[in-house]
């Protein structure tokens, strides 16, 4: 638990040990007196972090690093679901992982890793952290015990998502360079398979590789041929680990893993563009958002069929299961709303207007509540799982928030 402040004190700035990192509380907070209840808030256009009490929806307080976080992870213990008291925040501009302590609101490490982090994951334990680098084609394993990385995976096209196997021996890693999951051991750092995902594309030269794209087909650029390469835009998994599921936009295609075995089960086509997939957490369903024709995808977890295929919206961001897992809210950038679909007899519902083009969301532990990024109006969107409605708009959260992240929650990615 975080130590308890008066309730119009400021808490006081604290600088962390390593120098040139300044961690600071800039609004008054009363007490943080259970992490599991907030939502942080990274900001995409300050250094800033705004936290909000999910009792209150009321912005609690921010927290201001020295560089823009690129992503945010809130650590929990696998067997209790406690969280494990710490924040961990990628910085792309200084390649690193800051790892700020919740209880003291004090950075107590910088990890140093040479290139710019993606992606991060961490295992089931809370001990070892993967951080992909898309442009260096590199995975760094770090040590969270020891505040070090351990080992550096190197020669890889374009590493991007990735899931952790159910025990945490292997490491499975999605190339946007190339139709493939990489295996790592993670033990020994080395790389000890290769997945083939849908048609195999050329891979781009070995070594540092061309930019990022984001699109309706994502991929990279061959430095050489500036020809855009398609792999596999999306890698998940169930919440339990025993299977993942690898999306190739190219083809159209969903194809599912057992991470015990590195074997495929099966290769299914589903909507035009199949951008992220969700299990839900009682690995029931699988829900795929197919940006390319605006469908929603719904596949059966014990048949391994599609089940339904529902309209959706242009350009979805994320899946928000809720309600014992039988509701879904869906939010579209482009047309400034949330989709509510029915999971039990699959169908949107309702359709919930929003202030301005949402991001990404999370929906709080019980399932009650999906929280959503609208970062053209620096606001918070609260909605209600159950009523099917829009209950609250959270004003003041930084410039241009763009992510929520929660101890213990349910979003699209576990």
């Amino acid at each position: 638990m975080l130590g308890r402040a008066g309730p119009t004190t400021a808490v006081a700035v604290r600088v962390g040990t390593m120098a040139g990192f300044l961690l600071a509380v800039i609004h008054p907070v009363a007490a943080l007196d259970d992490v599991r209840r907030y939502v942080f808030v990274p900001d995409r256009a300050t250094s800033e972090v705004a936290i909000i009490d999910t009792e209150s929806d009321e912005l609690e307080t921010a927290l201001r690093l020295d560089q823009i976080p690129n992503q945010l992870l809130l650590p929990t213990d696998a067997s209790t679901s406690r969280p494990l008291g710490f924040l961990l925040a990628s910085n792309t501009v200084d390649d690193s992982i800051a790892v700020v302590d919740l209880e003291t609101l004090a950075m107590v490490r910088r990890i140093e890793l040479g290139d710019d982090p993606d992606r991060m994951e961490i295992d089931r334990d809370g001990e070892i952290v993967a951080a992909s680098s898309v442009e260096a084609g590199k995975v760094f394993l770090v040590s969270l015990r020891h505040g070090r990385v351990l080992r550096t995976v190197s020669g890889l096209h374009g590493p991007d998502t990735m899931v952790f196997g159910p025990d945490g021996k292997l490491l499975y890693v999605g190339n946007l360079g190339s139709a493939e999951v990489s295996v790592i051991d993670v033990a020994s750092g080395q790389v000890v398979g290769e997945i083939p995902i849908g048609p195999t594309d050329r891979r781009p030269a070995s070594g540092r590789i061309g930019a990022y794209t984001a699109g309706d087909r994502m991929g990279i650029v061959d430095p050489g041929t500036q020809r855009l390469i398609s792999g596999v835009v999306n890698l998940s998994r169930t919440s339990f680990g025993s299977r993942g599921f690898a999306s190739h936009a190219a083809s159209d295609t969903l194809t599912v893993i057992d991470l015990r075995t590195q074997e495929k089960v099966k290769t299914l086509v589903l909507g035009d563009v199949p951008f992220r997939t969700y299990a839900t957490a009682d690995s029931l369903q699988l829900i795929s958002l197919n940006n390319g024709d605006g469908t929603i995808s719904v596949v059966s977890m014990r048949t391994l069929e599609e089940v339904a295929r529902i309209r959706g919206a242009r350009d979805m961001t994320g899946v928000n299961t809720g309600w014992f897992e039988t509701t879904a809210v869906i939010p579209s950038r482009a047309e400034n709303k949330a989709l509510v679909v029915d999971l039990t007899e699959p169908g949107v519902i309702a359709e919930i207007p929003l202030p301005s083009s949402p991001e990404t969301g999370v929906t709080t532990p019980d399932g009650t509540k999906v929280y959503i990024a609208l970062s053209k109006t620096a606001q918070v969107a609260v909605i209600d799982v159950s009523k099917q409605r829009l209950v609250k708009v959270i004003d003041g959260v930084g410039k241009e928030p763009w992510g929520l992240y929660m101890a213990g929650a349910i979003a699209y990615c576990h």
